[in-house]
């Protein structure tokens, strides 16, 4: 009996290792593809890859605790039995290498999308199994006692200290210059103006888009109307796999955010980030007036400090 759970064990850490493995292979685009056709489980995973960035480490803690269980087991069975101490490890970890790091990556990762459609409810139920032991570590954690700073250091404090640290140098020191700077900016000081950006006239054909290769090479390329106001965003990768050269690009424009001008940059680059289409458009609260256009790429140039 102790033996067969062992073993139950082991084949939960053998699909586990697995799955984080198909995880870690999955194309993000070809995901969000398929979750535009609500094939399998496709949205289910890119809402968890979206908002819960830890499924990997659910997969892998998983994992390692079936396994070792089944260690624990194992080692209770031949104590029993009165065998030495070191056969356990010798007997399990060379099987659970060879079985689970190596066989189960190999095998999952092959068809990673599958694999994990069909077994999603597995890290589901693991997720929640984790999310149960979440609540009272944050706890727990709250109660370790905290040495706060008397105040925190002006931006200029901190300039100053790094200036005269010798270990730090001149590129990070101008990185953290940029990163003050980027605090007191807002997403009317990130806007930039439409044409700054790659764009593509909303009745221009998918397959004449593709042909410009700056067009074709963007992450993100704006979809403007007549006017040259932009009517949403498009991604060039993942309207190439719809398979319909001739259909106009205004046929693939997803939404903009929106965001008024005084909103931090801070919480721009948050939205931007977690967003699926991560372009916005910043507007005069009052007017309506379209101040300019922000993208996740480049607010984080002007982060770094980059050129945009």
């Amino acid at each position: 009996m102790i033996l067969a759970l062992a073993a139950a064990l082991l084949v939960l850490s053998f699909v586990f290792s697995g799955l984080e493995a198909a995880w870690v292979a999955l194309d993000r685009v070809r995901l969000q593809h398929r979750a535009a056709k609500n094939e399998g489980r496709a949205r289910q995973m890119l809402a968890w890859d979206s908002s819960s960035p830890q499924a990997d480490l659910v997969m892998a803690w998983t994992s390692r605790l079936a396994a070792a269980g089944a260690f624990v087991l194992v080692l209770s069975k031949l104590s029993a039995l009165g065998a030495p101490a070191w056969l356990a490890p010798l007997v399990f970890v060379p099987l659970y290498v060879l079985l689970v790091q190596l066989l189960a990556r190999q095998v999952f990762r092959r068809l990673p999308f599958k694999v994990l459609s069909a077994s999603w409810w597995l890290v589901s139920l693991a997720g929640s199994f984790w999310s149960l032991l979440a609540g009272p570590v944050a706890d727990l954690l709250r109660r370790v006692p905290r040495e706060p700073l008397s105040r925190a250091p002006s931006a200029e404090e901190l300039l100053v200290t790094a200036a005269a640290a010798p270990e730090v140098s001149a590129l990070e020191l101008g990185m953290l210059r940029s990163v003050l700077d980027f605090r007191r900016l807002t997403a009317g000081g990130l806007a930039r103006p439409p044409r700054d950006f790659p764009h593509a006239p909303a009745g221009l054909s998918l397959s004449e888009m593709l042909a410009d290769r700056a067009l074709a090479d963007a992450r993100q390329v704006l979809v403007t109307g007549a006017d040259g106001l932009p009517l949403g965003a498009m991604s060039g990768a993942i309207a190439a796999l719809s398979g319909a050269p001739g259909a106009r690009v205004q046929s693939f424009a997803r939404p903009l955010l929106s965001f008024p001008p005084d909103l931090p940059a801070w919480k721009v680059l948050a939205r931007l980030r977690r967003a699926p289409t991560p372009v916005a458009e910043v507007r005069d609260e009052e007017s309506g007036r379209l101040l300019g256009i922000i993208t996740e790429e480049s607010a984080i140039a002007r982060l770094l400090g980059q050129t945009v």
